[in-house]
C-alpha cells in the first residue's frame, strides 16, 4: 500500500462532477477478514441509508435476499460504487452477481493490492496500475507538501540547509506518495 489508490478513489468518488452524473453510489471498505453477508449489508447501507426498522430487516435477510434486494435496487438505476481494498478474488466473485449490468454506464472501481484480482475483471473493464514515484516526482511533492507557497499551494525552494536532510527523507520514501 502507500502508491495513493484509496486516494485517487475518493478524489474521483467525492467529486460533484462524477457524483452528479450517477442516481446513487456507494463506497464499500472491504477487510481481509471478510464475509459476503457483511459485504452486501455494508453495499446496501451505503446505496440506501437505511432506517432502523430497515437494518432490523436486514439482519434477518438471508446471504441470497441481501443479494437479490441489491439487485433489485440497483436494476434500472446509473450507479457507481467503489469497493476499497480487496484482497481475495473470491471478494468479488461474492458480490458481482449483486450488481446488474443495465447498459447505462454503471461503473464499479475497484481498489486492491493485488495484481491477480484486478485481472478477474471481464472485457469491458479497465485496470490502471499506480506507480511509484521517481526521485524527482518525489522531490518535488516533498517541497509541495513541506514548503508551500501559502498564495497558490505549490512548491516554493527548500532552504539549502535543509536540502540534503530532506533529499535523504525523501530517498527513505522509495516513491511512496503517501509516505512523504
Amino acid at each position: 500500500g502507500g502508491v495513493g489508490k484509496t486516494t485517487l478513489a475518493r478524489k474521483l468518488f467525492n467529486s460533484t462532477d462524477v457524483k452528479g452524473g450517477f442516481d446513487c453510489h456507494a463506497w464499500v471498505c472491504v477487510t481481509q477478514e471478510y464475509t459476503t453477508r457483511d459485504l452486501l449489508q455494508k453495499t446496501i447501507k451505503s446505496f440506501q441509508k437505511p432506517k432502523i426498522e430497515d437494518l432490523e430487516l436486514m439482519e434477518r435477510m438471508t446471504e441470497e435476499d441481501l443479494e437479490l434486494h441489491l439487485y433489485e435496487f440497483l436494476e434500472g438505476r446509473r450507479y457507481l460504487v467503489v469497493i476499497d481494498d480487496i484482497w481475495h478474488k473470491s471478494a468479488w466473485e461474492s458480490l458481482r452477481r449483486a450488481f446488474p449490468d443495465n447498459g447505462n454506464g454503471s461503473r464499479i472501481v475497484i481498489t486492491t493490492r493485488n495484481e491477480p484480482v484486478a485481472m478477474i475483471t471481464d472485457e469491458k473493464n479497465f485496470v490502471y496500475k499506480l506507480r511509484f514515484l521517481n526521485q524527482e516526482e518525489s522531490w518535488k511533492l516533498f517541497c509541495t507538501k513541506a514548503f508551500p507557497d501559502t498564495a497558490d499551494g505549490q512548491a516554493t525552494v527548500c532552504p539549502p540547509g535543509l536540502e540534503k536532510l530532506g533529499r535523504e527523507m525523501v530517498e527513505k520514501c522509495r516513491g511512496l506518495p503517501l509516505a512523504l
